[in-house]
């Protein structure tokens, strides 16, 4: 409670861009991709929700094992 206050390193600020600036769109990479790449990224992301979903319903499982 009592201990000394160490100085912080404030970075600046940004300079404020024009409206346009808000405008702008990010670019959309997945547009630019082959098929063959879609279909390669979709596959890895349902497998990575898969394993989610199954280590999500272990973890409920061992959550309710108080008596081991």
């Amino acid at each position: 409670m009592n201990a000394p206050h160490l100085q912080k390193e404030i970075c600046p600020l940004a300079p404020v861009r024009g409206t346009t600036a808000l405008i702008q769109h990010p670019p959309r990479a997945w547009k630019n991709l082959s098929e063959a790449s879609k279909l390669q990224i979709a596959s890895v992301v349902a497998d990575m929700a898969k394993r989610m979903a199954a280590k999500a319903a272990e973890d409920r499982t061992n959550a309710n094992d108080h008596d081991l």
